[in-house]
């Protein structure tokens, strides 16, 4: 009669462990994507819900600790609760959003069996009007000067970022009620020569300063 071996049973029970996790590990969704929150504006860089820069939209941005079982995320938004785009990428920008009106999203993963995550958290954020960057742009000056923009709102705050080249410079934070449309700021007395570009953020108060504001464009000028 033939008889199974201690050794040839232990492969066999290894074998059927491993088939059994695998069916579980199949069988259950996979983790729930992270929704990274607005970055606060007096920093440099632009991370997590936002306005984009120079245009009427909101971008997003997520992390997945499961990337390996996910085959594409779905985006949602609250305003018409369905899918807004499926999409391989951690990020999206939305463009068909409106000024002033508050729009929250969140995130699914689905992994490539089609099984789909508990949503992510969710995040809101709602654009404020762009500002207009008009002085200096292309053109060589020396310092000191006035950054000038127009800004068509009411009470807000600004906020200039300057850069040289991709090194931050400058950064004022700075609140108006009203008046415009046409706005400045000095710059600093001494600036280093070389190419700079700079623009304007708007953004909100308290509560409300990390769900709303805009990005303008950026303009470029040379210091002699």
């Amino acid at each position: 009669m033939f008889r199974i071996s201690q050794y040839s049973k232990l492969i066999f029970l290894l074998f059927l462990s491993l088939a059994t996790f695998s069916c579980k590990r199949e069988e259950t969704p996979p983790e729930s994507p992270y929704l990274i929150p607005h970055s606060p504006d007096t920093l440099w860089t632009d991370e997590g819900i936002g306005a984009v820069c120079g245009m009427f939209a909101i971008s997003l941005e997520w992390e997945s600790s499961d990337e390996e079982r996910v085959d594409y995320y779905q985006v949602y938004r609250i305003s018409n609760d369905t899918i807004i785009r499926e999409t391989e990428s951690t990020s999206f920008i939305d463009s068909d959003v409106n000024i002033e009106e508050l729009y929250t999203y969140w995130v699914y993963s689905v992994s490539f069996d089609d099984l789909i995550s508990e949503p992510s958290n969710s995040e809101s954020y709602k654009l404020l009007p762009l500002s207009t960057p008009i002085y200096p742009g292309d053109t060589t000056i020396s310092p000191p000067f006035k950054f000038k923009w127009n800004w068509e709102g009411g009470y807000t705050r600004f906020i200039i970022k300057l850069w040289r080249d991709t090194i931050p410079v400058f950064l004022a934070d700075t609140s108006v009620y009203g008046g415009g449309p046409m706005y400045e700021y000095m710059s600093p007395d001494t600036l280093e020569p070389g190419v700079y570009r700079w623009r304007v953020d708007c953004t909100g108060f308290g509560a409300n300063a990390n769900r709303e504001g805009s990005r303008s464009s950026y303009k470029q000028f040379t210091i002699q």
